[in-house]
């Protein structure tokens, strides 16, 4: 097992920083130069060497290599993984505020992404409501058949009774379904985003 690193409070602000997400991924796979890294994550290539000088600075980024080449030498950075972030050093004051940062931040994303493809389908839309499990539940539907060739999406909320060996079942099965998508994927497909939470409800306390 490789050996995990303890971040310090600068460190663990990189770490969860959700816009460096792509950059740090990046950099965990293998040595890569900064031109390269730019191209992959997108970014202005001055923009990605001022972050490398200060993931470098602050221990998070190695530089591990120096490729030649025609020109000037490509200097090849890495980050070491994994890493243990100790509450006590994120930005957060409560466990609260550390969930939400990174929940918040995908969420919002989601929601811009629905209402973008649902503008797109249909003008109109209805809102059903039914019962399931003693809950109120309601359904967005657009009032006429999704158009050739539309986006498909995915976007579901329930409560379910479930005993704790039920919901340990539930999240196991959940856990592997997305470990075997993720063995699944492939560069020249496009990118889906999912997020999933599955507590008690405040109602069952």
């Amino acid at each position: 097992m490789s050996h995990v690193r303890t971040a310090t409070a600068p460190q663990a602000a990189l770490l969860l920083d959700p816009e460096l997400g792509p950059l740090l991924a990046r950099l965990s796979e293998r040595p890569v130069g900064a031109a390269e890294l730019a191209r992959s994550v997108n970014r202005p290539l001055s923009s990605v060497h001022a972050v490398l000088q200060r993931l470098v600075r602050e221990g998070l980024v190695e530089q591990v290599s120096v490729r030649t080449r025609a020109g000037r030498p490509v200097r090849e950075y890495e980050l070491p993984m994994p890493w243990r972030i100790p509450f006590a050093v994120t930005p957060a004051s409560t466990f609260r505020e550390l969930l939400g940062g990174g929940f918040q931040a995908r969420l919002s994303t989601h929601l811009d992404t629905l209402a973008s493809i649902m503008s797109g389908v249909d003008d109109e839309w209805v809102i059903e409501a039914d019962t399931l499990e003693g809950n109120v539940v309601h359904r967005i539907q657009p009032v006429g058949p999704a158009p050739p060739g539309a986006a498909r999406v995915f976007a579901q909320g329930l409560d379910v009774r479930l005993s704790n060996e039920q919901a340990l079942e539930f999240g196991r099965r959940l856990k592997a379904l997305m470990e075997e998508f993720e063995g699944m994927s492939s560069p020249e497909v496009p990118i889906w985003s999912f997020t999933a939470l599955l507590t008690p409800s405040p109602r069952s306390r």
